[in-house]
């Protein structure tokens, strides 16, 4: 279908409504092949933002598409750190929604500090508590305490904690009750 569209002379570099080019839309699909295809077209639209200044990094960690979110990185390293217009790195994104393994790959691959805050002040745990996927939030435990000092992961749970309560999340408030298994996490609950 694209490549009849091009046909037709389709621009590539031409944004929608939202500032969207193609590419943003194909990553936010988690289509990897398209995502691929375009940018061999038009491989400075990595860099592109949308009008909420969104990478198409940011969307594909939105949809939890870790090949389309690698291959983005791959391309561009150093968007694993930049930020949408609420602050947002690609690892909130991927920890609003609970994928976890979006989120294992931003951790455990990349440079990417479990306690970086967006514009409201919210880490990744804190965002997985505010969204509708949980599923990392113990793995999100887990690297908070064995990246920071006591103090530092105290601060961070007891927002999320907090997050919880205020938002009437019971499962999530027991998830971040419960030790998620390293010798610090004894004072989680």
């Amino acid at each position: 279908m694209v490549r009849s569209l091009l046909q037709y002379q389709a621009k590539l570099d031409m944004p929608d409504t939202d500032g969207c080019l193609p590419v943003h839309r194909a990553a936010q699909c988690g289509h990897l092949d398209l995502v691929k295809y375009l940018l061999q077209l038009h491989p400075e639209s990595v860099s592109v933002q949308s009008c909420t200044k969104s990478l198409p990094v940011h969307l594909a960690s939105f949809a939890g598409a870790l090949g389309t979110v690698r291959y983005l990185l791959e391309m561009q390293p150093e968007h694993v750190s930049a930020t949408d217009q609420d602050g947002q790195l690609p690892l909130h994104c991927a920890a609003r929604l609970g994928h976890v393994e979006t989120v294992r790959y931003l951790l455990d691959v990349c440079p990417v500090h479990i306690a970086a805050k967006n514009k409201a002040g919210l880490t990744a745990l804190v965002e997985a508590v505010f969204g509708p996927g949980t599923d990392c939030i113990p793995y999100l435990l887990q690297v908070t305490f064995s990246q920071l000092h006591q103090d530092q992961a105290d601060v961070i749970v007891e927002q999320a904690r907090s997050m919880a309560k205020r938002r009437h999340k019971s499962h999530e408030l027991h998830m971040i009750n419960q030790p998620a298994g390293g010798k610090n996490n004894c004072r989680l609950s």
